[in-house]
């Protein structure tokens, strides 16, 4: 996928406000609300080596605001679930 289709979201995305975890392959996340995220874990593109999200972006019980995007250091988030708000998952 070229820059140009992951600015626009050509792959779709998903929208999500739930405690519960998520499992999927998402290459950024978009805070639609003021958001806590209780799990983030990223991966390299085979799944063979993944990393807290949370503790490599020191934002563990942190408030994104609203509008905030996040993209993983490695090639992509597979997990994830919320304390409160919510996001769009921009589809890999």
């Amino acid at each position: 996928m070229t820059t140009n289709n992951k600015l626009v979201g050509s792959n779709g995305g998903r929208f999500y406000d739930s405690t519960a975890t998520l499992t999927g392959d998402w290459y950024a996340i978009e805070m639609n609300a003021d958001t806590v995220i209780a799990s983030l874990v990223e991966a390299n593109l085979t799944g063979d080596t993944t990393a807290n999200a949370l503790t490599e972006w020191a934002i563990s019980g942190k408030t994104l605001s609203q509008g905030v995007i996040i993209t993983p250091k490695r090639e992509k988030f597979t997990s994830v679930a919320l304390t409160s708000g919510s996001v769009i998952l921009r589809n890999y």
